[in-house]
């Protein structure tokens, strides 16, 4: 018999949530042959962004992800979530990065429009 709880074997501390999200990231060593590139979000929680990134990341690497938030300030200005944290895992294309810390950030604005673009 199921006891209904999913994440029974799951090492998630936090309940994440599903997010398509273009993102940038960057790695926050200056020795990696290539510190920065794109991807796009899977899941979202306040302590862990599981994301698919353009090319392979170190496992613990530390890392900053920015990425265009689905929600609006006061249903009007533009917001990016900035967070840091370390890559602490892969499972197949896709990877697990914890979060230390996190902001958002509002976004400059274009002829009164949000902009679309992670800047």
């Amino acid at each position: 018999m199921s006891t209904g709880n999913h994440r029974n074997n799951d090492r998630r501390r936090k309940l994440r949530f599903p997010l398509r999200s273009v993102l940038r990231y960057r790695l926050l060593d200056s020795g990696s042959p290539d510190p920065a590139g794109t991807g796009f979000t899977l899941d979202v929680s306040s302590n862990g962004i599981g994301f698919i990134p353009d090319h392979p990341l170190p496992i613990n690497a530390p890392v900053e992800i920015a990425m265009n938030w689905p929600v609006t300030l006061d249903n009007f200005c533009a917001l990016q979530l900035v967070a840091r944290g370390r890559i602490v895992r892969w499972a197949g294309a896709s990877l697990a990065c914890g979060v230390e810390r996190f902001e958002f950030r509002t976004k400059a604005r274009r002829n009164d429009k949000p902009q679309e673009e992670i800047s």
